[in-house]
């Protein structure tokens, strides 16, 4: 098998390559669209996940959970309401798309930067992955199953009546509410306003409950020393496979000035090739951005129309990082000053100039950036925020809340407490 793959690795890389071109993506993603929607497809793929769960069920290994009898799920509001360890305490999963540290899949660390917080009040929190071994289908101990992929087809759960599902939705969000069975999912949760209010054309509108943004975990992106083998004027981390991405057509680098692109480039003969420093792994990541003096954050076309703001953007100004970011909806209304966009070549151009000529001024925007980070949008907020959407969805207060209670408290990792609004 291993053999055989890698036979096929170069035509894989050729064909991402093609489908990458500007004339092609475009028809690309409108036949893929189709086909995941065609009623045959969906019937085939049940098919194979029917007879794969059938296969895998015997194995004994379950990614930590409790087996239980399918419709015997316990009533999950007592152990959502306590607030310390159990014998049996609420079980929370994530469905994601690999479960190991050196993977290149950003709903990794969402996911475990959530459920390491929301372990914190004693809930059971564990990963299905679907690579390399498929375990989707383990879903015997779940009370709350949190979604991330826009693919997982909720067909599955017709074995388990007891689940609550939540569907959390960062990106490719026309994908998502396209999909035959997204009117299945219990809870709907977007990362922006405007995904929030398109969700609510392809579902019941009581569904779409909240907001629920990426975060930062502010214990591994803080501010730190610089690294010589990390320094440069400008850098970017990120992958660069077949979706162009906007920063590439926008850059350039005057002679004296030093860039440096962390991640995968598929296309040999690209022309930030130059730039490249290879790919690095995620604890260095924190070092990248505290050794640039500019973070380039570049928000995709899956991501960028919907408003939906990717982790890095969140993670570099939580280093204390001036981020420099094209223009999303919703972006400069989040963080206002604490991060600097651009339009268009010459207006990237001039940010660049400004803001490597203006030490000072880059400086406050750095600290103002990890402030407001800090003070909202750590994965303790994000944590209590979700518990508070179960709440809500079950219809029962907080514990330790009083009904009228204007607002909540949070506390960020200084040790400072912050009045937020209620969901």
């Amino acid at each position: 098998m291993k053999f055989g793959r890698s036979i096929l690795l170069p035509f894989k890389i050729f064909l991402k390559q093609q489908l990458g071109r500007p004339f092609i993506q475009p028809a690309y993603q409108i036949a893929r669209r189709c086909i995941a929607r065609n009623g045959f497809f969906i019937l085939y793929k049940r098919t194979l996940l029917r007879n794969r769960c059938r296969s895998d069920l015997s194995c004994s290994d379950t990614g930590g959970n409790r087996m239980i009898a399918a419709g015997e799920h316990r009533d999950p509001i007592p152990s959502l309401l306590t607030g310390e360890k159990s014998p049996n305490p609420l079980t929370i999963g994530f469905i994601i798309t690999e479960d190991h540290p050196s993977t290149i899949y950003g709903d990794y660390f969402t996911a475990h930067g959530l459920g390491d917080e929301l372990e914190q009040y004693g809930y059971r929190v564990v990963y299905l992955a679907e690579r390399p071994r498929y375990a989707w289908h383990l879903l015997s101990s779940i009370d709350i199953l949190v979604v991330m992929r826009h693919d997982f087809d909720p067909f599955l759960l017709r074995h388990f009546p007891g689940i609550t599902s939540v569907a959390w939705i960062r990106g490719y969000v026309d994908e998502w509410c396209r999909a035959p069975w997204f009117h299945r999912y219990d809870i709907v949760l977007t990362t922006s306003d405007l995904s929030l209010r398109h969700a609510t054309r392809f579902t019941d509108p009581g569904k779409c409950l909240a907001v629920l943004r990426l975060a930062a975990d502010t214990g591994t992106f803080k501010p730190g020393p610089c690294r010589s083998e990390f320094a440069s004027d400008i850098s970017f981390v990120g992958n660069i496979f077949e979706v162009p991405r906007r920063f590439t057509r926008m850059l350039t680098v005057d002679p004296g000035m030093t860039c440096g692109i962390y991640g995968d480039i598929l296309d040999p003969h690209h022309p930030f090739r130059r730039y490249h420093r290879g790919t690095v792994s995620h604890d260095d990541i924190p070092k990248i951005y505290n050794s640039s003096k500019i973070v380039l954050e570049d928000c995709t076309p899956m991501c960028r129309p919907w408003g939906c703001i990717n982790s890095r953007t969140f993670e570099a100004m939580a280093c204390g990082a001036c981020v420099v970011s094209n223009e999303v909806p919703g972006l400069k209304e989040l963080f206002g000053d604490a991060i600097l966009t651009y339009r268009n070549r010459t207006d990237l151009h001039a940010t660049i100039s400004w803001v490597l000529s203006h030490e000072r001024e880059r400086r406050e925007i750095g600290e103002k950036a990890r402030e407001v980070i800090v003070r909202l949008h750590t994965y303790r907020h994000r944590a209590e925020e979700f518990r508070n959407i179960l709440f809500r969805h079950f219809g029962i207060d907080p514990p330790g809340k009083d009904r009228g209670t204007p607002h909540t408290e949070h506390r960020d990792p200084a040790g400072n407490t912050e009045p937020t609004s209620p969901l």
